[in-house]
Protein backbone atom coordinates (compact mmCIF):
# COMPACT_ATOMS: atom_id res chain seq x y z
CA UNK A 1 0.00 0.00 0.00
CA UNK A 2 2.89 2.40 0.79
CA UNK A 3 4.23 1.81 -2.72
CA UNK A 4 0.86 2.25 -4.41
CA UNK A 5 0.06 5.52 -2.65
CA UNK A 6 2.56 7.76 -4.49
CA UNK A 7 1.64 6.10 -7.79
CA UNK A 8 -2.07 6.74 -7.31
CA UNK A 9 -1.50 10.26 -5.96
CA UNK A 10 0.67 11.24 -8.92
CA UNK A 11 -1.76 9.64 -11.37
CA UNK A 12 -4.76 11.46 -9.91
CA UNK A 13 -3.09 14.89 -9.97
CA UNK A 14 -1.76 14.35 -13.47
CA UNK A 15 -5.13 13.00 -14.62
CA UNK A 16 -6.94 16.16 -13.51
CA UNK A 17 -4.37 18.37 -15.27
CA UNK A 18 -4.53 16.24 -18.40
CA UNK A 19 -8.32 16.41 -18.44
CA UNK A 20 -8.33 20.21 -18.36
CA UNK A 21 -5.54 20.32 -20.94
CA UNK A 22 -7.53 18.01 -23.23
CA UNK A 23 -10.62 20.19 -22.97
CA UNK A 24 -8.55 23.32 -23.63
CA UNK A 25 -7.04 21.67 -26.71
CA UNK A 26 -10.49 20.67 -27.94
CA UNK A 27 -11.82 24.21 -27.49
CA UNK A 28 -8.74 25.53 -29.31
CA UNK A 29 -9.63 23.25 -32.23
CA UNK A 30 -13.13 24.74 -32.11
CA UNK A 31 -11.69 28.24 -32.44
CA UNK A 32 -11.47 29.43 -28.82
CA UNK A 33 -8.58 31.86 -28.54
CA UNK A 34 -7.78 30.96 -24.94
CA UNK A 35 -7.55 27.22 -25.68
CA UNK A 36 -4.08 26.91 -27.19
CA UNK A 37 -2.10 28.96 -24.62
CA UNK A 38 -4.00 27.32 -21.77
CA UNK A 39 -3.29 23.85 -23.15
CA UNK A 40 0.40 24.67 -23.60
CA UNK A 41 0.70 25.97 -20.04
CA UNK A 42 -1.00 22.84 -18.71
CA UNK A 43 1.35 20.63 -20.73
CA UNK A 44 4.26 22.22 -18.86
CA UNK A 45 2.49 21.83 -15.51
CA UNK A 46 1.64 18.22 -16.29
CA UNK A 47 5.24 17.52 -17.26
CA UNK A 48 6.43 18.94 -13.92
CA UNK A 49 3.91 16.81 -12.01
CA UNK A 50 5.04 13.75 -13.97
CA UNK A 51 8.67 14.42 -13.00
CA UNK A 52 7.69 14.87 -9.34
CA UNK A 53 5.91 11.52 -9.46
CA UNK A 54 8.94 9.88 -11.11
CA UNK A 55 11.18 11.20 -8.36
CA UNK A 56 8.92 9.79 -5.66
CA UNK A 57 8.71 6.41 -7.40
CA UNK A 58 12.48 6.34 -7.85
CA UNK A 59 13.17 6.99 -4.17
CA UNK A 60 10.77 4.20 -3.26
CA UNK A 61 12.34 1.72 -5.69
CA UNK A 62 16.01 2.57 -5.14
CA UNK A 63 16.26 3.91 -1.59
CA UNK A 64 13.11 2.27 -0.17
CA UNK A 65 11.95 5.69 1.00
CA UNK A 66 8.16 5.78 0.90
CA UNK A 67 6.40 9.10 1.14
CA UNK A 68 4.15 11.58 -0.56
CA UNK A 69 4.82 13.86 -3.49
CA UNK A 70 7.01 16.90 -2.92
CA UNK A 71 9.11 19.38 -4.85
CA UNK A 72 12.64 19.56 -3.46
CA UNK A 73 16.24 19.18 -4.62
CA UNK A 74 15.62 15.68 -6.02
CA UNK A 75 12.73 16.90 -8.14
CA UNK A 76 14.63 19.96 -9.39
CA UNK A 77 17.54 17.79 -10.47
CA UNK A 78 15.27 15.30 -12.19
CA UNK A 79 13.33 18.08 -13.91
CA UNK A 80 16.59 19.38 -15.35
CA UNK A 81 17.59 15.87 -16.43
CA UNK A 82 14.20 15.30 -18.07
CA UNK A 83 14.56 18.55 -20.01
CA UNK A 84 18.06 17.63 -21.20
CA UNK A 85 17.00 14.11 -22.21
CA UNK A 86 13.97 15.41 -24.13
CA UNK A 87 16.20 18.00 -25.82
CA UNK A 88 18.87 15.46 -26.78
CA UNK A 89 16.37 12.88 -27.99
CA UNK A 90 14.49 15.55 -29.92
CA UNK A 91 17.60 16.85 -31.69
CA UNK A 92 19.06 13.45 -32.53
CA UNK A 93 15.79 11.75 -33.48
CA UNK A 94 14.64 14.71 -35.58
CA UNK A 95 17.96 14.66 -37.41
CA UNK A 96 17.57 10.93 -38.02
CA UNK A 97 13.97 11.52 -39.14
CA UNK A 98 15.15 14.13 -41.64
CA UNK A 99 17.71 11.70 -43.07
CA UNK A 100 15.04 8.99 -43.29
CA UNK A 101 12.71 11.43 -45.03
CA UNK A 102 15.42 12.26 -47.57
CA UNK A 103 15.89 8.55 -48.34
CA UNK A 104 12.15 7.99 -48.76
CA UNK A 105 11.88 11.15 -50.87
CA UNK A 106 14.76 9.91 -53.02
CA UNK A 107 13.01 6.58 -53.61
CA UNK A 108 9.81 8.44 -54.55
CA UNK A 109 11.67 10.70 -56.97
CA UNK A 110 13.21 7.67 -58.66
CA UNK A 111 9.74 6.13 -59.02
CA UNK A 112 8.32 9.37 -60.44
CA UNK A 113 11.23 9.71 -62.87
CA UNK A 114 10.68 6.15 -64.07
CA UNK A 115 7.09 7.06 -65.01
CA UNK A 116 8.39 9.74 -67.38
CA UNK A 117 6.96 12.83 -65.70
CA UNK A 118 8.87 15.66 -67.37
CA UNK A 119 7.05 18.31 -65.38
CA UNK A 120 5.12 18.26 -62.12
CA UNK A 121 1.73 16.61 -62.80
CA UNK A 122 -1.36 18.82 -62.81
CA UNK A 123 -3.08 16.64 -60.22
CA UNK A 124 -1.84 14.93 -57.06
CA UNK A 125 -0.04 11.64 -57.59
CA UNK A 126 0.15 8.79 -55.06
CA UNK A 127 3.91 8.28 -55.23
CA UNK A 128 3.78 5.19 -53.03
CA UNK A 129 1.67 3.47 -55.68
CA UNK A 130 4.55 3.98 -58.12
CA UNK A 131 7.20 2.26 -56.00
CA UNK A 132 8.55 -1.08 -57.18
CA UNK A 133 9.75 -3.91 -54.93
CA UNK A 134 13.28 -2.55 -54.53
CA UNK A 135 12.03 0.92 -53.64
CA UNK A 136 9.49 -0.43 -51.18
CA UNK A 137 12.27 -2.48 -49.59
CA UNK A 138 14.30 0.71 -49.21
CA UNK A 139 11.37 2.51 -47.57
CA UNK A 140 10.68 -0.33 -45.13
CA UNK A 141 14.36 -0.79 -44.30
CA UNK A 142 14.66 2.93 -43.64
CA UNK A 143 11.64 2.85 -41.34
CA UNK A 144 12.95 -0.16 -39.42
CA UNK A 145 16.42 1.39 -39.01
CA UNK A 146 14.91 4.69 -37.88
CA UNK A 147 12.64 3.07 -35.26
CA UNK A 148 15.46 0.81 -34.08
CA UNK A 149 17.91 3.71 -33.78
CA UNK A 150 15.35 5.83 -31.91
CA UNK A 151 14.72 3.04 -29.39
CA UNK A 152 18.44 2.41 -29.00
CA UNK A 153 19.25 6.08 -28.41
CA UNK A 154 16.43 6.51 -25.88
CA UNK A 155 17.54 3.33 -24.10
CA UNK A 156 21.08 4.68 -23.84
CA UNK A 157 19.76 7.77 -22.05
CA UNK A 158 17.06 6.06 -19.96
CA UNK A 159 19.42 5.25 -17.10
CA UNK A 160 19.75 8.99 -16.45
CA UNK A 161 16.50 8.77 -14.48
CA UNK A 162 17.41 6.16 -11.83
CA UNK A 163 21.07 7.28 -11.75
CA UNK A 164 20.04 10.86 -10.89
CA UNK A 165 17.69 9.65 -8.17
CA UNK A 166 20.36 7.31 -6.77
CA UNK A 167 23.43 9.53 -6.93
CA UNK A 168 21.54 12.70 -6.00
CA UNK A 169 23.23 14.73 -8.72
CA UNK A 170 22.43 15.39 -12.36
CA UNK A 171 23.29 12.36 -14.48
CA UNK A 172 22.75 12.43 -18.23
CA UNK A 173 25.77 11.56 -20.35
CA UNK A 174 27.56 10.43 -17.19
CA UNK A 175 24.93 7.68 -16.93
CA UNK A 176 25.62 6.59 -20.53
CA UNK A 177 28.03 3.76 -19.50
CA UNK A 178 25.22 2.06 -17.56
CA UNK A 179 23.54 1.20 -20.86
CA UNK A 180 26.71 -0.04 -22.55
CA UNK A 181 27.94 -3.60 -23.01
CA UNK A 182 24.88 -4.50 -25.09
CA UNK A 183 22.59 -3.46 -22.23
CA UNK A 184 20.69 -1.02 -24.49
CA UNK A 185 18.87 -3.94 -26.11
CA UNK A 186 17.84 -5.29 -22.71
CA UNK A 187 16.65 -1.84 -21.62
CA UNK A 188 14.67 -1.26 -24.83
CA UNK A 189 13.02 -4.69 -24.73
CA UNK A 190 12.22 -4.33 -21.03
CA UNK A 191 10.58 -0.94 -21.58
CA UNK A 192 8.56 -2.25 -24.53
CA UNK A 193 7.35 -5.26 -22.52
CA UNK A 194 6.59 -3.10 -19.47
CA UNK A 195 4.60 -0.58 -21.51
CA UNK A 196 2.82 -2.96 -23.91
CA UNK A 197 -0.04 -4.12 -21.61
CA UNK A 198 -0.82 -0.56 -20.51
CA UNK A 199 -0.64 0.84 -24.02
CA UNK A 200 -3.01 -1.91 -25.19
CA UNK A 201 -5.52 -1.07 -22.44
CA UNK A 202 -5.32 2.64 -23.23
CA UNK A 203 -5.97 2.00 -26.91
CA UNK A 204 -8.97 -0.12 -25.96
CA UNK A 205 -10.19 2.67 -23.67
CA UNK A 206 -9.89 5.15 -26.54
CA UNK A 207 -11.93 2.85 -28.77
CA UNK A 208 -14.57 2.48 -26.05
CA UNK A 209 -14.70 6.24 -25.56
CA UNK A 210 -15.07 6.75 -29.30
CA UNK A 211 -17.93 4.25 -29.41
CA UNK A 212 -19.76 5.82 -26.44
CA UNK A 213 -18.91 9.52 -26.71
CA UNK A 214 -17.73 9.84 -30.28
CA UNK A 215 -14.24 11.12 -29.42
CA UNK A 216 -10.85 9.87 -28.27
CA UNK A 217 -9.50 11.33 -25.00
CA UNK A 218 -6.03 10.67 -26.39
CA UNK A 219 -6.75 12.96 -29.37
CA UNK A 220 -8.62 16.06 -28.23
CA UNK A 221 -9.29 17.29 -31.78
CA UNK A 222 -11.68 14.36 -32.32
CA UNK A 223 -14.11 16.12 -29.98
CA UNK A 224 -14.68 18.76 -32.67
CA UNK A 225 -16.39 17.95 -35.96
CA UNK A 226 -14.71 19.18 -39.14
CA UNK A 227 -15.55 22.83 -39.71
CA UNK A 228 -17.46 23.13 -36.43
CA UNK A 229 -16.94 25.93 -33.91
CA UNK A 230 -18.11 23.97 -30.87
CA UNK A 231 -17.44 20.62 -29.22
CA UNK A 232 -19.38 17.73 -30.71
CA UNK A 233 -19.40 15.82 -27.40
CA UNK A 234 -20.49 16.52 -23.85
CA UNK A 235 -17.50 18.38 -22.32
CA UNK A 236 -18.11 17.01 -18.81
CA UNK A 237 -18.18 13.39 -19.98
CA UNK A 238 -15.24 13.95 -22.32
CA UNK A 239 -13.25 15.59 -19.53
CA UNK A 240 -13.98 12.65 -17.23
CA UNK A 241 -12.83 10.22 -19.92
CA UNK A 242 -9.66 12.29 -20.35
CA UNK A 243 -9.06 12.19 -16.58
CA UNK A 244 -9.23 8.38 -16.60
CA UNK A 245 -7.01 8.23 -19.67
CA UNK A 246 -4.43 10.62 -18.19
CA UNK A 247 -4.31 8.78 -14.87
CA UNK A 248 -4.10 5.50 -16.75
CA UNK A 249 -1.01 6.68 -18.63
CA UNK A 250 0.85 7.01 -15.35
CA UNK A 251 -0.51 3.92 -13.60
CA UNK A 252 -0.42 1.54 -16.58
CA UNK A 253 2.59 2.77 -18.55
CA UNK A 254 4.82 5.24 -16.70
CA UNK A 255 4.91 3.46 -13.33
CA UNK A 256 5.75 -0.01 -14.75
CA UNK A 257 8.46 1.51 -16.97
CA UNK A 258 9.89 3.47 -14.04
CA UNK A 259 9.96 0.35 -11.87
CA UNK A 260 11.65 -1.62 -14.65
CA UNK A 261 14.32 1.04 -15.16
CA UNK A 262 15.04 1.22 -11.44
CA UNK A 263 15.32 -2.57 -11.21
CA UNK A 264 17.73 -2.66 -14.16
CA UNK A 265 19.75 0.19 -12.67
CA UNK A 266 20.16 -1.64 -9.35
CA UNK A 267 21.25 -4.73 -11.27
CA UNK A 268 23.79 -2.80 -13.35
CA UNK A 269 25.02 -0.89 -10.29
CA UNK A 270 25.76 -4.18 -8.59
CA UNK A 271 27.54 -5.51 -11.67
CA UNK A 272 29.62 -2.33 -11.88
CA UNK A 273 30.35 -2.51 -8.14
CA UNK A 274 29.16 1.04 -7.54
CA UNK A 275 28.10 1.72 -3.98
CA UNK A 276 24.91 3.76 -3.49
CA UNK A 277 25.37 7.10 -1.70
CA UNK A 278 24.29 7.66 1.87
CA UNK A 279 20.48 8.23 1.69
CA UNK A 280 20.81 10.96 4.30
CA UNK A 281 23.20 13.07 2.20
Amino acid sequence: MDTARPVLAGALIYGVIFAVQTLATAYAAAGAGWGAPTAFALILVGFAVFVVALSSWGRTAIHDQTGGLSFGPDERRLLWVAFLVVLLVGIVVMTAAFLAFCIVLGASMVAISRQGYGEPPATAVDTFALLNTAEWSTVWLTAIVFVGFSLWFFARLAMAYPATVDQRKVQVLTAWPFSGKRRALEIALTLVLAAAPGVTLLVMFNLLSDAVLGAWPGAAQTAVAAGADALSVNPVLFGFAALIYGAGKLVLVAAPCAAALCALYIKYRTENEISPPDPET
